[in-house]
């Protein structure tokens, strides 16, 4: 499954649509597209599944949606955000960052009238997301961070790196957090430490990969 934006000559204006294929490779399956909506498809960006469904953040737009992987009419969950970025799931919510407005949040996966949580905010420009059972993980490219919060946000965000060159995606798994840093040129460095926190060590020809 992926996003597919497309934008005029000038780059004044994009439409998009999300697609999928076989595994096995074949025909390429579009499963949703309106090109005169801006609500669900002027610049679709990151994308996640689950058994039944579909999910992902419209940066212009400013909206999270979600449609089923049978392809259909897209419901949106969430509008009015400054500018959504990656996206994650479990089982019961969607969680996103907005590096336009300095936040992570969630909200359920069935939308409704109910507004978005903020988990975190006052980031600077905050990128990947990933979530497991307990916490919900991103990366502040600005900033230079690598941080986790309590899942439902009860608690202040901590700090399990800094001092990063624009940490970029995040991933995680049971014991270690994983992220890419994007430095000048195609070169890049990527490291991971434990969702504890603590000091990453460790070299790589092209940069570095650290793990604690």
């Amino acid at each position: 499954y992926w996003t597919d934006t497309q934008f005029t000559i000038s780059q004044s204006s994009s439409s998009g649509s999300i697609k999928s294929v076989l595994k096995s490779g074949g025909t390429i399956t579009t499963i949703a597209t309106d090109a005169s909506s801006t609500t669900h498809f002027s610049t679709p960006f990151s994308i996640v599944v689950d058994t039944s469904n579909v999910y992902w953040t419209n940066t212009a737009g400013g909206t999270i949606n979600t449609v089923v992987k049978t392809g259909g009419t897209p419901t949106t969950l969430a509008i009015s955000q400054t500018s959504p970025q990656f996206i994650a799931i479990d089982a019961t919510d969607v969680y996103w960052t907005d590096s336009g407005a300095g936040t992570v949040s969630k909200i359920s996966k069935i939308g409704g009238s109910v507004a978005p949580t903020i988990l975190a905010s006052g980031l600077s420009s905050p990128m990947g997301i990933a979530v497991d059972g307990t916490s919900v993980y991103w990366t502040e490219t600005t900033g230079g961070f690598v941080k986790k919060i309590d899942i439902n946000g009860v608690s202040a965000p901590t700090i399990l790196a800094q001092g990063l060159t624009n940490p970029y995606g995040i991933a995680v798994d049971a014991a270690n957090v994983y992220w890419t840093e994007n430095t000048t040129g195609w070169t890049g460095t990527t490291g991971n430490l434990y969702a504890a926190g603590g000091i990453p060590s460790g070299t790589f020809p092209f940069g570095n990969i650290k793990k604690i």
